[in-house]
């Protein structure tokens, strides 16, 4: 706060109003002891005053030790003098406090002190009793603002309710980033909060507190990004919206929302949206807040607040149109009384707390003006009874995922506003109500993942034509899927993965071209249609663990925007069309467990962003194509149990990125190449069960990150290199079955002092091995050698030399 030169006076000299400093300036032949006894006077009448505001004046005496003190405190950790009350922070504060107000208080002020304070409500006089409530605190300091004497009530009502609830939520505690914006009095209190201010910190700012989808979801639309968009004071001064989400106004392990609030008679919004507020919800929900005849939203969601809601203050919240509490520790039922806010309720978020009751359906109902309802992640139980459908028709948006809800009526056809439906993970085990189809156009999302629904998928839900997003994975659904879905042309995922759905998958899905994720997989389909190809915003194809026959449609290389097509375990057979190379976006190519034959196409080298490739356990012969070693981005290279031949492509040694590499159980030849030492970031190396031969190549060495090494079942021979004797982060060693031969290497026991992750060491049937099992090595639970006259170490196979 920029302090004047009169200002800087006053703080070295006593307090000392405008006027006088300027006589004092002019005056002329005065004494030294004149100034003096003038300083005194001013300093005890003074004294005087601030007894009487703070209301410790009650005796002669009384007044005698405040002229003598004069004191009052304004922070949690400093009392100050009158004298240090209009000195600047600076001189006074080590820590970031509230700037200290600049005003004054004459004989004048003094009786409209009092007469202000007639003016206030009981229960804050009562508070002004006590001399650290903080009420008396910030009525100091309302009353030492500068502006005091020429200001209407309502502005001080206005600032003594904000200045209360900086105190009561502590305040000095604050981030530095609010608390400095606070308690200005050289700033219009309006500027306290600002949309530029609140701009860095809202959702999608620097410095969000990133809570995810989900907490978006639980709690209802974002308020945080709208109210930072709200005038924090209307074009009269009067404060509006309250707005702090996401900042760090902690309220001490208990903060209070002080009655005061109330004295803001044009407030609109209380959003203290993960604030990190530890209270008790009861502390925070004053029965004053009924007395607000605009206050219409109080977000608090996201915060640690706890205890039940209070039946005796909820329900005079009348005037309220939006209620958040999610995202805390809300227990107990919801009570009854929040039905009396059926005038105006339009958006209530309890989602994520622990309520642990039955569904409270006729408290629910009687909300008819409600439009968003958010109840997930809690414990209610029992079945959504119908009235909750047939009364709530406003409804837009409805939340009940994660409960232990035994089903859903089938009323809720009669939501023909609803927008949103999200009920997953419910144990309802019943038939899908064809009545949900009933909704309409209106619907967007429709949800419904484990809640074991029976039964079919019903025809009528292809009367949802304004569908986006429909999830049916996780259930018991058996039968076919209805062509009907195929009406859903707005539809953008589509999912019912994990059931015991059967036939094909429809060609009439061919239509919904704005798809970008189809997942399907885990069920009993068995043939997919070349109509997929016309889904060219499709990015994520997902049909794994079906009965899928046939071969893969050649035309779906015209689908330029696929990311993943995930066709594991399934029966589909013939080649590999070469049109799968023409997917320039493709990361993940899942072709693994089915019945393909002939050769890898080379055409898959153009795939320059794919990251995992499985091509494993089909029948696919000839060799490993070397182009591949032109896919750099590759992480994942799955080729075992196939039939491939010839020898292991030096070119792979070029995939820097690779992390796992099987190509184990097919009929390579050959030395592995040293050139696969470059792949420093392999983590999985096998190469079981193949027709290899000569050295291991000491460069593997080099890949220092690997956990698995398993080249057994070859014709490996020569010695074990040093260099493999000590992978730092190496659980399995197989070396078996092979014909390896010489002294172990002297490191061998490295492996388990360097690291407390090896489990698995595997050296039998290598005859022409000797030497010493090193002693670390004896303490591994898996451990295999053969005992013989030149191969000894353990106690169960003591050396004889």
């Amino acid at each position: 706060m920029t302090t004047t030169d009169d200002e800087e006076r006053a703080g070295d000299e006593g307090v000392i109003d405008d006027t006088t400093n300027k006589n004092h300036e002019k005056a002329s032949g005065c004494s030294t002891a004149k100034l003096a006894v003038l300083a005194l006077v001013l300093m005890a009448l003074i004294g005087a005053i601030v007894g009487a505001v703070v209301g410790t004046r009650k005796s002669k005496e009384d007044e005698s030790s405040v002229q003598s003190s004069s004191t009052t405190t304004l922070d949690d950790s400093s009392t100050m003098t009158v004298d240090e009350i209009t000195a600047s922070p600076a001189d006074t504060f080590t820590t970031v406090a509230p700037s200290t107000p600049t005003g004054t208080l004459s004989p004048d002020t003094g009786t409209l002190v009092t007469a202000y304070k007639a003016t206030l409500p009981s229960f804050t006089q009562t508070s002004l009793e006590d001399d650290t409530s903080p009420q008396s605190r910030a009525f100091t300091w309302v009353t030492f603002h500068r502006d005091f004497t020429t200001m209407p009530d309502w502005r001080r009502n206005q600032l003594l309710a904000l200045s209360t609830f900086y105190y009561s939520f502590g305040g000095n505690g604050w981030g530095r980033a609010v608390q400095n914006a606070w308690l200005d009095d050289t700033t219009n209190e309006c500027q306290w909060i600002t949309p530029a201010f609140l701009d860095s910190f809202s959702v999608g700012g620097a410095g969000t507190h990133n809570l995810g989808q989900d907490s978006v979801l639980a709690t209802g639309t974002t308020t945080a990004a709208a109210t930072a968009q709200l005038p924090t004071c209307n074009d009269a001064g009067e404060f509006q919206h309250l707005s702090l989400s996401y900042l760090d106004v902690r309220g001490g392990p208990n903060a209070v929302m002080p009655p005061e609030i109330s004295l803001l008679t044009s407030l609109e919004t209380i959003d203290i949206r993960n604030g990190n507020i530890t209270a008790v919800i009861q502390d925070l929900i004053p029965s004053q807040l009924g007395d607000m005849p605009k206050l219409t939203t109080l977000d608090l969601a996201a915060n640690a607040i706890r205890g039940e809601l209070p039946a005796d203050v909820i329900g005079l919240l009348t005037n309220l149109q939006t209620l958040q509490l999610g995202l805390n520790s809300i227990m107990g039922e919801i009570p009854s009384e929040l039905g009396l806010l059926s005038s105006n309720l339009q958006v209530l978020g309890l989602s994520s707390n622990q309520f642990m009751a039955p569904f409270p359906d006729a408290t629910l109902a009687q909300l008819v003006n409600l439009q968003e309802l958010y109840l997930s992640h809690n414990k209610f139980v029992g079945p959504v009874g119908a009235g909750f459908g047939m009364a709530l028709t406003n409804l837009r948006m409805l939340h009940l995922n994660d409960n232990w809800l035994a089903g859903l009526p089938t009323e809720l056809g009669l939501l023909t506003q609803l927008q949103e439906l999200i009920a997953d993970t419910n144990p309802m085990q019943l038939p899908l109500h064809p009545e949900l189809g009933n909704i309409g156009a209106s619907l967007r999302t429709l949800h419904l993942n484990g809640c074991g629904f029976t039964g079919a998928i019903p025809s009528e839900f292809g009367q949802l034509v304004g569908l986006q997003s429909l999830q049916l994975d996780k259930n018991a659904l058996a039968s076919s899927v209805p062509v009907q879905l195929g009406n859903l042309v707005q539809l953008t995922n589509l999912e019912f993965t994990d059931n015991q759905l059967t036939g094909p998958i429809p060609s009439e899905f061919g239509r919904l071209t704005a798809l970008t994720s189809l997942l399907v997989g885990n069920n009993g389909l068995t043939a997919m249609p070349t109509e997929l190809a016309n889904l060219k915003n499709l990015v994520e194809l997902g049909a794994i663990t079906n009965w899928l026959e046939g071969t893969i449609p050649s035309e779906f290389g015209t689908m330029s925007n696929l990311k993943r097509l995930m066709l594991s375990d399934n029966n589909l057979g013939n080649t590999i069309p070469t049109e799968l190379g023409l997917m320039s976006d493709m990361e993940w190519m899942y072709l693994n467990e089915n019945q393909f034959t002939g050769t890898v196409p080379t055409e898959l080298a153009m795939l320059s962003k794919l990251q995992i490739l499985l091509l494993n356990t089909n029948q696919l012969d000839a060799t490993i194509p070397t182009l591949l070693g032109q896919l750099t981005s590759l992480v994942w290279l799955y080729l075992h149990l196939n039939s491939f031949t010839g020898g292991i492509p030096t070119e792979l040694g070029m995939l820097t990125s690779m992390e796992e590499f099987f190509a184990r159980q097919n009929a390579l030849t050959g030395p592995i190449p040293t050139e696969l030492g470059a792949m420093t970031n392999m983590h999985k190396f096998n190469l079981r069960n193949n027709l290899l031969s000569s050295r291991i190549p000491s460069e593997l060495g080099l890949m220092e990150n690997l956990h698995w090494f398993i080249v057994s079942g070859n014709a490996h021979t020569g010695p074990i290199p040093e260099e493999i004797a000590s992978f730092p982060n190496l659980s399995e060693m197989w070396l078996q079955d092979n014909e390896l031969t010489g002294e172990l290497p002297a490191n061998l026991g490295s492996l388990v002092s360097s690291n407390n992750s090896l489990i698995v060491f595997n050296i039998t049937n290598n005859p022409g091995l000797a030497g010493e099992v090193p002693a670390e090595l004896c303490t591994l639970a898996s451990l295999w050698f053969d005992c013989s006259d030149s191969l000894c170490g353990c106690t169960k196979c003591a050396c004889s030399r």
